[in-house]
């Protein structure tokens, strides 16, 4: 019989530093497992670790902290490239949900290269990539991505209040969080699930899967091109773009 998380949080606890938090071996733990149960693909156990057990850990330890710096998350997990993809929008997420002062400067570019890095993984790939997520980690993915790309948006609107430092390292990263950047990994998710010739097969009786290709087969890059046709029609309305927004999600019943 496989252990759950339960198992896993038995040690003593002890506490070290990080960035001044105290952690507890509690957390290496659920991280340490987290990781095994991505790499296992086991969706039912991390559905519950994602809405259940890292909310819990949050608001145990982490309310107003950021979560372990990624660098020691790493020596835990043996450096684990895609469990520390997936970590990394999770601290970043947190950071920006609840953290005092939101993200610094450094965080937000930080957090758009590490989804650059996440979705080149997938859209790269020349097979589909051995991943299951849950769907409503999925859609939460892609609706923060759309968010932060929003909150930078806004961040960099407020010219009047940035320093000479801060408006030099702007331009020096004019690329992070640019709009056809996000543009277009939204379009290369669709694109590469089949997803509206999927709906439009679907919609007139037909099985999806005889249009679906060998990506769109795949629970991954299903729902990822499905919740990122929502995610267009978020970010066209954003931009006032309201014929964009509709002709994106149009669905042609064959």
């Amino acid at each position: 019989m496989s252990k759950g998380y339960d198992d896993y949080d038995q040690g003593e606890d002890y506490e070290y530093e990080e960035s001044g938090t105290k952690l507890r071996e509690q957390v290496k733990n659920f991280l340490i497992y987290f990781r095994n149960s991505v790499n296992d693909g086991l969706i039912f156990e991390l559905q519950a670790l994602y809405e259940h057990t890292w909310p819990k850990l949050t608001e145990e330890y982490f309310d107003k902290r950021p979560w372990p710096d990624p660098d020691e998350v790493a020596a835990a997990v043996g450096n684990d490239y895609v469990f520390m993809i997936l970590y990394k929008e999770l601290y970043f997420r947190h950071i920006y949900a609840r953290l005092p002062g939101g993200p610094t400067p450094d965080q937000r570019f930080q957090s758009f290269f590490n989804y650059c890095n996440l979705f080149n993984y997938i859209l790269n790939a020349e097979e589909p990539v051995p991943m299951e997520l849950p769907d409503v980690w999925l859609w939460e993915l892609i609706d923060e991505f759309v968010y932060q790309f929003q909150s930078f948006a806004q961040y960099r609107a407020r010219l009047q209040k940035k320093t000479p430092q801060e408006l030099q390292n702007l331009n020096a990263n004019n690329k992070v969080w640019n709009i056809l950047c996000v543009l277009n990994v939204l379009h290369s998710l669709v694109d590469k699930s089949n997803i509206k010739q999927q709906l439009e097969v679907y919609a007139s009786g037909g099985d999806p899967d005889s249009v679906a290709g060998e990506y769109g087969r795949h629970s991954l890059y299903k729902m990822f091109g499905y919740f990122s046709l929502i995610g267009l029609l978020r970010l066209h309305s954003l931009m006032g773009d309201y014929y964009q927004a509709i002709k994106v999600i149009r669905i042609d019943i064959l």
